[in-house]
């Protein structure tokens, strides 16, 4: 469904990412783990078309992604959640979600779209008059999703979707996004910090630092690396390991 040939982007004299090679297949649901500043951003902003690439290819089903505009690649079915729950916050929950279904592809089936992230997250629809600014963090990150679903994509970006959420809310919405996934039948390439939980919800992971792919593999043998606990899991992996710890 997706593939990037050689990467590679910069801003000014920074090297964001380089020579970034991944393939995504229809239905899955993928993971890009790696510490802040590894470049995991900068790949989504290269494939929804906010940042140019300096070299490589992209090929979304088989078409040239990089000669796309981002309105087009939009239309094709890619969606970009970036981090920071950036909701319309004067407008409602209802209205964001509209406008969430107001691209070509929502528009074609915006009622059904829009109905689909109210059973996804079923306090939007309790609150669906309320307005955005008013819900809690978690909330707007689930209307931030929602409005995307909204426009009915094949290829739903996420990028950081747990920041700044309570570990509790964020397990809640590593939750909702494998439901999303399932439910709405759109591929998913989650961008976290959260090493554990991402894999954990994921068919495949990539390990992105310092702008390279270093690791890649099914979700329980990147978890069981040794190179994956020490460095990204830290003191989950010991407590993991440790007399009555979490095995979970």
């Amino acid at each position: 469904m997706l593939r990037l040939e050689g990467i590679s982007a910069a801003y000014g004299n920074i090297q964001a990412l380089s020579d970034v090679s991944l393939e995504i297949t229809e239905g899955q649901m993928v993971a890009i783990v790696g510490p802040n500043g590894a470049g995991k951003s900068t790949m989504f902003k290269v494939i929804s078309g906010v940042v140019p690439a300096t070299s490589g290819r992209i090929f979304y089903e088989g078409e040239d992604l990089l000669a796309l505009d981002p309105a087009d690649r939009a239309a094709r079915g890619i969606s970009h959640v970036p981090e920071g729950r950036q909701v319309f916050k004067s407008m409602t929950v209802a209205e964001n979600l509209e406008m969430g279904a107001y691209c070509v592809r929502g528009r074609l089936q915006k009622q059904q779209a829009v109905e689909r992230a109210y059973e996804l997250f079923p306090i939007l629809a309790q609150r669906r008059k309320q307005q955005a600014g008013m819900l809690s963090g978690g909330q707007q990150q689930m209307l931030a999703i929602g409005r995307a679903l909204a426009s009915s994509p094949r290829l739903l970006l996420l990028d950081e979707p747990s920041l700044g959420l309570s570990p509790i809310m964020a397990d809640e919405m590593f939750e909702h996004i494998g439901k999303a996934h399932k439910l709405a039948g759109v591929t998913v390439v989650l961008v976290e910090q959260r090493v554990a939980e991402s894999l954990e919800s994921c068919d495949w992971g990539y390990v992105l630092d310092s702008g390279r792919i270093t690791l890649q593999g099914a979700p329980q043998t990147l978890l069981h690396d040794e190179r994956i606990r020490t460095t990204y899991m830290g003191v989950a992996a010991v407590a993991q390991d440790s007399p009555g710890g979490d095995s979970h």
